[in-house]
């Protein structure tokens, strides 16, 4: 596992996602890795396997090339503020630009946000969901409105970079009460909004519960929030996510440009560059099981259930669907560098032809568009193969 680290930063693998697979109770619409924990010996636990996975990518990677970390779970907040304490200092750093914790209003406390602050955060994204009671029992959260509201108020105090969760298109929720929660989110003064389009697995409890939705009114929604957000001065830079500018998330951007990073914890993905694992770049996945990760970790080895091999047909596809997610867009000359001038002028009529727009040599979606994303990239894979055939 010895290598050469520079050769990843200049490939530019600066990112690190650590993954906290606890919560205090699992949502009726969630089906992310995580659990609730049978007691504080088994989070102690767990956050000592973490740090000696730690310790594994320090072999292959230099702590100073790390620029931004995001802690996301889960439940990053259900862990007692000593050991996130623990986990942040491993990757203490003077070249980290940004560091993100996720929490929620139920387990946020001033031990916590102190911990966050002494640690080096500098951003924290809140998990508030709706200011609505009764929409927080239909999503099964445990925390209230006042929880959220009181959990916003603390953390104001403190030089965080905030961000709020929204959740929208919940069974029973009418266009006022996402204009209450828009409206409530905005009462806190928060530099990044991100609003999600409740759209739960089969797998879990609020999938039945969907056909009461009404997806025109969803879609009203959507462009609601993209007026409301723009009067506000936020800028919408990816589907879902708005922000001050200035205070977009550098962790999220780094993903969604494609870019390279690890991921420590339970099922966490990585993206690692060429020469990591072979002669193409890969994308992992951590063992699911708890078992299995602790096993492989136990043995010193990288906890890697899954590895993908990126050839160049494939990377096309990931860059597409990626960084078409933002308002930059993708690059022409990205598009003509992979499939050669002529073929990329026909797969560029072919995007326009389906609402999507070229503007300052790139090729991007419009707003009212993005609605319909799946099922336009879906098309312009279609399209890729054809051209490749």
């Amino acid at each position: 596992m010895n290598g050469d680290s520079t050769k990843f930063e200049k490939s530019g693998l600066n990112s690190l996602y650590i993954h906290i697979p606890f919560c205090r109770k699992k949502c009726s619409y969630c089906d992310f890795c995580s659990y609730v924990p049978v007691s504080e010996e088994e989070v102690d636990e767990y956050v000592d396997i973490l740090l000696r996975e730690f310790m594994i990518w320090k072999e292959k990677i230099e702590t100073r090339d790390i620029k931004t970390i995001y802690v996301g779970g889960g439940t990053p907040s259900i862990l007692k503020p000593s050991l996130i304490e623990r986990i942040l200092n491993e990757w203490s750093s003077t070249g980290v630009v940004e560091i993100t914790v996720e929490g929620n209003p139920e387990s946020i406390n001033e031990d916590f946000l102190k911990a966050l602050h002494f640690s080096g955060v500098n951003r924290i994204s809140i998990g508030v969901q709706s200011f609505k009671e009764e929409l927080l029992k239909i999503l099964g959260r445990i925390h209230t409105s006042s929880d959220a509201r009181r959990v916003l108020e603390m953390v104001k105090k403190y030089p965080f970079s905030l961000s709020i969760d929204l959740i929208f298109g919940i069974p029973g929720q009418n266009i006022e009460d996402f204009i209450y929660d828009l409206n409530s989110a905005m009462d806190f003064y928060p530099q990044h909004l991100s609003a999600y389009i409740l759209q739960p697995s089969e797998k879990t409890e609020m999938h039945a519960l969907m056909k009461e939705v009404d997806d025109e009114k969803v879609a009203e929604m959507f462009l609601l929030l993209c007026r409301f957000m723009k009067e506000k001065g936020f800028h919408h830079y990816e589907i879902s996510n708005f922000a001050v500018p200035g205070h977009e998330c550098l962790h999220n951007l780094n993903y969604w440009k494609n870019g390279f990073y690890a991921g420590c914890g339970t099922s966490s993905a990585s993206h690692l560059p060429s020469g990591f694992l072979g002669k193409n770049p890969v994308r992992t996945r951590n063992f699911l099981s708890m078992k299995s990760y602790k096993d492989s970790i136990k043995r010193g080895l990288f906890p890697f259930e899954e590895i993908e091999e990126i050839t160049p047909e494939n990377e096309i596809k990931e860059i597409l669907m990626l960084r078409l997610r933002t308002s930059k867009g993708v690059k022409i000359s990205t598009i003509e560098e992979f499939l050669g001038s002529e073929k990329a002028q026909d797969f560029l009529s072919e995007a326009v032809s389906w609402g999507l727009e070229i503007k300052e040599g790139y090729l991007k979606f419009k707003e009212e568009n993005w609605l319909l994303f799946n099922s336009i990239v879906s098309h312009l894979f279609y399209i890729l193969a054809l051209l490749n055939d």
